[in-house]
């Protein structure tokens, strides 16, 4: 069985195989490939946040924080830019998401629940968040039918390998890992330096690819 924290370092290390692949190795696709596994364990580790935080409101200060601090890093290692405005870094999409699912929780009907939720997709869309709607409609997967995994799979296998396809269809396997959570924590003695690893290793990355290339 998985803890949290056993999810979180099997997402990072995918996320930084992915990253070195697009911005060192693009002709490597299979590193893109695992790559896809970690954006749908942040979504699932997203809402298992929210709803066992003490803190709804730190979470969502410390999300937005890290947004602001990771958005040049993340410029810079796709673009070369210092400011691209073009695509904002996954904190932000992360952040809209924990948002709505903030605000759903005082909705009246569900009407309403699913009217903040396209909101914020829209809201993705708009500011142009890495995965964008998709990626907003991947976290409220896991938040809308968090009770019914049957759903969530499907919803989950749909939106990776139907909707946004590609090498993205590899999401899907997220499930795996996924299933083996066995709902408990796992310690907060890394909690932040998960979140400093984003900015900080996509700079690195950006370093040695000036270096290299």
């Amino acid at each position: 069985m998985l803890t949290g924290t056993d999810l979180k370092i099997i997402a990072l290390v995918s996320m930084t195989i992915d990253h070195i692949g697009a911005m060192l190795f693009p002709e490597y696709v299979i590193l893109r490939i695992i790559g896809r596994l970690a954006f749908p364990i942040y979504c699932f580790l997203l809402v298992e946040g929210f709803f066992h935080t003490s803190n709804r409101k730190n979470y969502l200060i410390r999300l937005g924080i890290f947004a602001i601090i990771s958005e040049i890093p993340f410029d810079l290692a796709f673009s070369g830019k210092i400011i691209n405005i073009a695509n904002q870094n996954v904190f932000f999409t992360l952040f809209i998401g924990l948002l709505v699912m903030h605000f759903c929780e005082f909705a009246s009907s569900d009407m309403s629940r699913y009217l903040m939720c396209a909101i914020g997709m829209v809201a993705a869309w708009a500011f142009q968040t890495d995965y964008g709607a998709y990626g907003v409609a991947m976290i409220l997967g896991f938040y809308l039918f968090r009770k019914i995994k049957v759903s969530i799979y499907i919803f989950q296998i749909v939106m990776n390998v139907l909707v946004i396809g590609g090498t993205q269809a590899a999401g899907a396997l997220a499930l795996i890992p996924i299933e083996f959570y066995n709902g408990e924590r796992g310690g907060d003695k890394f909690k932040m330096m998960f979140y400093w690893w984003y900015p900080l290793h996509l700079m690195v990355l950006y370093i040695i690819k000036c270096i290299v290339m």
